[in-house]
């Protein structure tokens, strides 16, 4: 009687794509594989159904108990996943992005224990080694990190702590609680050309977010995604009319702002409004210059990386 009562209320809701079952979400999914299938055949192309996997995005509990093992196509059985890899980048059902930061502190631990003699070495030789064999997989799709869960993102900081701690001895002697602390720990580290993981994922945010702005090659769905409040047309003046728009919808999850558009607009207008637009060089000369008070300006605008010093 329920379903009978509600039944109507995806008409009200024109601007949001309801479905009420998932076996409603497996019948629209299997029209559309019919649409692939026939395309596929008059290009003369096959399906590796064996590789060919599903994935439906949710974490509400109730939902994943509706969803069978498999569904059944043209007498091929398509596996239902709960992850899956995609350009080496793990990407979970419910996109909190903690099935790729632990496999990547499994890939970290390979790398390091490869060579059992790589601990008795001079501390030089163990940061090159660490800068060559061990930040490539640190800073493989970085930008990512955005849309990471905060327990995803403190356990990527474990990780790679943990190497800064085993390898190279360096260890926190005092309360990493205090975000200003966070940037004593970079200043030591950049005696070795290194920096700490926060600022080194705010420097990659930094160079991404500025390449997309202006390198006319960039992604034009990223580019045209972030839009200065100028283009909206209004007829008053807008005092922050040459500030990024940042949408007004309110997110009920500890990320708040997971979109690109609604993180880089508001990153862009807390933390290099005045700058975005500079040469390259300039660009890098802005970064670096103050480098502790950027810091402080990120961690406390965007909670997630509000982080601690752990070790595991």
């Amino acid at each position: 009687m329920f379903n009978i009562f509600i039944n109507d209320l995806p008409f009200y809701l024109k601007d949001i794509d309801s479905t009420f079952f998932a076996d409603k979400l497996i019948f629209k999914f299997i029209r559309l594989m019919e649409i692939l299938t026939d395309w596929c055949s008059h290009n003369l192309l096959d399906i590796n159904w064996n590789k060919t996997k599903v994935m439906f995005l949710n974490n509400q509990r109730i939902f994943k108990s509706l969803i069978p093992n498999g569904i059944i196509f043209n007498g091929n059985k398509i596996e239902i996943v709960n992850s899956f890899k995609l350009l080496g980048v793990v990407i979970d059902d419910k996109l909190s992005f903690i099935d790729y930061v632990t496999q990547l502190g499994v890939n970290v631990n390979q790398r390091f224990h490869s060579n059992k003699k790589l601990f008795f070495l001079a501390k030089s030789v163990k940061i090159q080694f660490f800068k060559t064999f061990i930040l490539p997989i640190f800073d493989y799709c970085l930008s990512l990190v955005i849309y990471f869960s905060k327990k995803a993102i403190q356990k990527f900081v474990n990780y790679y702590n943990n190497c800064l701690a085993n390898l190279l001895n360096f260890k926190a002697t005092i309360d990493y609680r205090i975000d200003s602390e966070f940037n004593d720990f970079n200043d030591k580290l950049s005696e070795f050309g290194l920096f700490n993981i926060q600022h080194r994922i705010l420097n990659k945010l930094f160079i991404y977010i500025y390449k997309i702005v202006n390198n006319d090659k960039s992604p034009k769905d990223l580019k045209d995604s972030l839009s200065l409040n100028s283009t909206l047309n209004k007829r008053y003046d807008l005092r922050n009319k040459n500030k990024y728009m940042i949408s007004q919808l309110n997110y009920n999850n500890d990320l708040k702002n997971i979109t690109f558009p609604d993180f880089f607009s508001k990153f862009i207008n807390l933390l290099c409004i005045d700058s975005i637009k500079q040469n390259f060089i300039n660009f890098q000369k802005f970064i670096l210059y103050n480098f502790n008070n950027h810091y402080l300006n990120f961690v406390n605008n965007f909670n997630q990386f509000k982080l601690l010093y752990l070790l595991n």
